[in-house]
C-alpha cells in the first residue's frame, strides 16, 4: 500500500509540475523573441541595418533555435506582441542590444503581454 501511495504521489507531482514548467518555458521563449524583435526595430529605427537584413538575421537565429519557432509564430500575428515591441522601444539604448531596465521592471512591463 505504501509503495502505491508513493507512486501516485510522484505521478501527481509530475502531472502538476509539467504545465507550470511548460508555461514558464513558453513565456521565456516569447520574451526572448519579443526582445529580439524590439532589438530589430531599434536597429532599423536608428539606421544601423536595413529592415530586410535584420529580419533575415532573426530568421536564421530562429532556425538555429527551433524551440523558439512557436514563440516567433505567435509574435508575428499577436497584437499583444506587436504592442509590447512598441512599448519596449523607449527602453532600448542607442546600441540596440537590450533593455535599459532592471529585471523586475522588465517583468512588470512584459508579463501581461506574454501570457
Amino acid at each position: 500500500m505504501k509503495s502505491k501511495l508513493a507512486i501516485i504521489t510522484v505521478l501527481v507531482t509530475i502531472a502538476i509540475g509539467l504545465p507550470v514548467k511548460a508555461e514558464d518555458t513558453r513565456i521565456k521563449n516569447r520574451a526572448q523573441v519579443v526582445g529580439a524583435l524590439a532589438d530589430a526595430e531599434c536597429l532599423v529605427k536608428y539606421g544601423k541595418l536595413p529592415k530586410e537584413k535584420v529580419y533575415e538575421m532573426i530568421r536564421f537565429y530562429i532556425n538555429d533555435h527551433p524551440q523558439l519557432i512557436a514563440a516567433y509564430s505567435w509574435a508575428l500575428v499577436s497584437p499583444k506582441a506587436k504592442t509590447l515591441v512598441k512599448k519596449l522601444l523607449p527602453y532600448q539604448g542607442f546600441d540596440c542590444t537590450g533593455l535599459m531596465l532592471s529585471e523586475e521592471e522588465a517583468d512588470r512591463l512584459m508579463l501581461p503581454y506574454l501570457k
